[in-house]
């Protein structure tokens, strides 16, 4: 993740939300991250994700939890996580 936010002009503490799909809600490094950094997440479904006009699962999940915003880092992979950032139009 830190790899990923070095890449654009946010911080950490800038994150509002992890999100993914559904499947890995119950998997460990993802819940500890969040417990750790005291961040909210949130998941969905493989036929909300499908819809989303972006390829895979990281990018739609992203604009999915960006309420409508865009995506400011596509798809990058860091240590086998895969991560994309989004943010919320102002």
């Amino acid at each position: 993740m830190r790899v990923a936010l070095l890449s654009t002009d946010f911080v950490l503490t800038d994150i509002a939300v992890i999100a993914s799909i559904d499947i890995k809600q119950d998997e460990a490094g993802l819940r500890i991250f969040c417990e750790r950094h005291r961040l909210p997440s949130r998941f969905y479904r493989a036929d909300e994700i499908t819809r989303m006009p972006a390829d895979g699962v990281c990018e739609p999940c992203a604009l999915l939890a960006s309420d409508g915003g865009r995506l400011v880092l596509r798809k990058t992979i860091e240590g086998g996580v895969t991560v994309a950032i989004a943010t919320k139009e102002a």
